[in-house]
C-alpha cells in the first residue's frame, strides 16, 4: 500500500523525536559531544539555500568551496577553518565519529 502525501509517495518509517542527542549522561559523565550535523545542516539549508537533498549529496570538499564561494561573494574573508579538513584531521574525524 502506498501512502500519498502531495503528490509524492510517503515513507514508510515513521519519525520519533529521541530527545536531545549529546544529553545523555553515563555513570554520571556526560558523553563526547555529537558530530555537528544540525550546525552544518544550519549552513548548508538555511545559509546558502541548499535543498536537503542536495546537503547530504555533497562532499566535504563541495560543501567548504560552496561556503568558500559565499563568503566571497557576500565580500568576508576566507578564513582557514572553513577549508576543507587536511588528511589528519579528516582521519581523528573518522576515528572519533567513525
Amino acid at each position: 500500500m502506498s501512502h500519498r502525501l502531495h503528490g509524492r509517495p510517503r515513507s514508510p518509517f515513521r519519525w520519533r523525536r529521541r530527545g536531545k542527542r549529546g544529553s545523555r549522561q553515563s555513570g554520571g559523565v556526560a558523553k563526547e559531544d555529537p558530530f555537528p550535523w544540525r550546525q552544518w545542516m544550519r549552513i548548508g539549508i538555511g545559509g546558502l539555500k541548499w535543498r536537503p537533498a542536495d546537503f547530504w549529496s555533497s562532499t566535504m570538499t563541495e560543501f567548504f568551496e560552496a561556503i568558500n564561494g559565499h563568503n566571497d561573494a557576500q565580500g568576508g574573508e576566507t578564513e582557514k577553518s572553513t577549508a576543507a579538513p587536511t588528511e589528519n584531521e579528516m582521519a581523528a574525524l573518522l576515528a572519533r565519529f567513525g
